[in-house]
């Protein structure tokens, strides 16, 4: 898979359970960028918390620009093409998710959470292709004033009557 990844060093990727060694459950977190914003700043404060109890892959749909610090051995990748794609967003959403589905069985993920709308149906659509760790997205909007009117309401709220319903949870903030 191409992509750009970006790895500075390597976590203690197990625990001790009653004094055997386990491995931490994985966990990807699937966002726009690291540009800044408010998602973005939730996820930087979340990761070194997040990276006591999981191994913690950062995937981003953006490589541009990097707003907030990003823990020291923290795992990231960035889907390829999209910086310079011209096709609306819309268009791009099965190949974003068969390349994210593709990410998520390579690296052996066992829970994806996203935040923001593109990334929550990208994360939906692997889900309904069949993949079976357990999606976790992260609504930070209300979407009835996101999606106001014209073209985006009617896309949008499509998208979301139909792509919701295969998240395993939906946390509403």
């Amino acid at each position: 898979m191409t992509g750009t990844n970006r790895t500075a060093g390597r976590d203690d990727v197990t625990t001790r359970d009653q004094g055997h060694l386990r491995r931490k459950p994985k966990l990807a977190i699937l966002i726009n960028s690291f540009r800044g914003g408010g998602a973005e700043r939730v996820v930087s404060l979340l990761l070194p918390r997040l990276s006591q109890d999981y191994e913690v892959f950062l995937v981003l749909l953006s490589a541009l620009g990097f707003a907030y610090p990003l823990p020291e051995n923290q795992k990231t990748f960035v889907l390829p093409g999209e910086e310079f794609n011209d096709w609306p967003n819309i268009v791009r959403l099965p190949s974003l998710a068969r390349q994210y589905q593709r990410y998520l069985e390579e690296h052996e993920i066992d829970v994806s959470l996203s935040l923001l709308n593109r990334p929550n149906f990208i994360n939906c659509l692997v889900k309904r292709r069949g993949w079976r760790g357990a999606v976790l997205i992260s609504e930070r909007a209300v979407s009835s004033q996101f999606y106001k009117s014209g073209f985006r309401k009617v896309v949008g709220g499509l998208l979301i009557r139909r792509l919701y319903p295969y998240a395993d949870t939906i946390i509403s903030i």
